[in-house]
């Protein structure tokens, strides 16, 4: 669990607007200087995808996913497979309330 930043990092601002996003170099210019400043020197991934997961309009968590363990970027099938399953996800929370 983190708290929400009224700085609006990245991953702040995703939960709090909801969405999906996919970042194919966090080290880059402006992804850099909306990440956690730790980030990329934590989990060690140059390219990630996240998905925001909302309820009642409010922030309940997000899916996240890197390939820093192969060392390759996120692929359009990957990150087809993600938004599959976050789509999934956001229609069980729907059906559950």
């Amino acid at each position: 669990a983190f708290a929400l930043r009224p700085d609006g990092d990245l991953f702040s601002r995703l939960l709090q607007e909801g969405g999906e996003l996919t970042i194919d170099d966090a080290t880059a210019t402006p992804w850099r200087n909306l990440l956690p400043a730790d980030f990329v020197q934590v989990t060690r991934a140059k390219s990630f995808a996240v998905a925001a997961l909302r309820f009642q309009d409010r922030p309940v968590g997000f899916f996240y996913a890197d390939c820093v363990v192969s060392q390759h970027g996120i692929s359009d099938d990957a990150q087809r497979n993600l938004l599959q399953f976050v789509t999934q996800a956001r229609l069980a929370l729907r059906l559950c309330s």
